[in-house]
């Protein structure tokens, strides 16, 4: 391979070379024997011009990265976060301004005064109309009618403003679960002697066995118990929804066991009396337990009152018995 000679530091260096290592100095090529005298300072600005010029050359010539893709360096090129004004928006949706308040109300006076004046207009009009119809139909015919008129409007007038009470007025119907009404007081108008049972233990018939909560003892009356009366007070109103008895004395001897609900009577149909109505309830076949009554609607009542109507006859003693009575309602 050809070499030269660098003429500053006498380095050899190859004959392509126009650029001495050693020294840092630009040398010219030619044959082993040449030799491009340059000076030192000259030589490293014209390379350092020569590089620059290059290197923006270069990097004019080569295609750019697109955003967000690997460039040469290793570096990654930013990406712009917002959108450009070329992408589509999605629209907000326009809210409607609000009324302004003083054209509402002047809306509202307008309606106001319009219906004034249409009231004011009626009125002034009807003399004028009752003068007509008068010459028209007589005088006797059109009095009758504004009497009539006048009546109709002065009723509803009165029922709007609360003179007359409605439906709204009474007193509204309980709701919720009835509850066993507990008598303060209760009275008969008869009552059978004591007795005894088969093993000599002395029992009695009056009126708190009625409602001792025990079946097995009984209210019982001698004779066929006709229009016989059981009388529960309460103290104050109550109301009642339901009716309940146990008609006859439901029980066995528990020594003898002999059947006390049959050798007595029991009713077959009673009448239930309150304050300011009755109900009747027939039981027809009387058996030892509950027979019930369910009103349509509470009765308001401060005592229950149970007239015996009917008895189914006791197969060995004339008696009447009834073991229990219940009253059920809200207080």
């Amino acid at each position: 391979m050809a070499e030269i000679v660098c003429p500053h530091c006498h380095a050899t260096v190859p004959r392509e070379a126009a650029f001495c290592p050693g020294c840092r100095s630009l040398i010219g090529g030619g044959s082993s024997k040449e030799q491009l005298l340059v000076p030192a300072g000259q030589a490293a600005d014209t390379a350092a011009k020569d590089v620059v010029e290059e290197a923006v050359r270069a990097s004019i010539a080569a295609p750019k990265p697109a955003a967000g893709q690997q460039s040469r360096a290793g570096t990654t090129d930013p990406v712009d976060p917002y959108p450009t004004d070329e992408q589509p928006r999605r629209a907000s949706p326009r809210r409607q301004s609000p009324r302004p308040r003083t054209e509402q109300a002047a809306s509202d006076d307008g309606a106001g005064t319009t219906a004034l004046a249409r009231v004011v207009a009626f009125v002034v009009a009807v003399p004028g109309a009752v003068q007509a119809a008068a010459v028209k139909l007589g005088a006797l015919p059109v009095t009758v009618l504004v009497v009539v008129f006048a009546l109709l409007g002065s009723g509803g007038l009165l029922y709007s403003v609360g003179a007359f009470e409605g439906p709204s007025a009474a007193e509204p119907e309980r709701v919720g679960k009835p509850q066993l009404l507990a008598p303060v007081s209760h009275e008969v108008t008869c009552a059978a002697k004591a007795s005894v049972t088969a093993a000599g233990k002395r029992v009695t018939f009056g009126a708190k066995h009625l409602v001792d909560g025990n079946p097995k003892t009984a209210w019982r009356c001698a004779g066929d118990g006709g229009k016989q009366r059981v009388t529960l007070s309460f103290g104050k109103p109550v109301r009642v929804s339901k009716l309940a008895l146990v008609p006859g004395w439901a029980t066995k001897d528990p020594t003898s066991h002999a059947d006390r609900f049959e050798e007595n009577g029991a009713p077959t149909a009673v009448t239930w009396r309150f304050d300011e109505s009755a109900q009747r309830q027939r039981i027809g076949t009387p058996e030892p337990r509950w027979a019930t009554l369910r009103l349509d609607q509470t009765v308001r009542t401060t005592s229950v009152t149970l007239v015996i109507d009917a008895i189914r006859k006791g197969e060995r003693r004339a008696m009447v018995a009834v073991s229990e009575i219940r009253v059920h309602g809200y207080r």
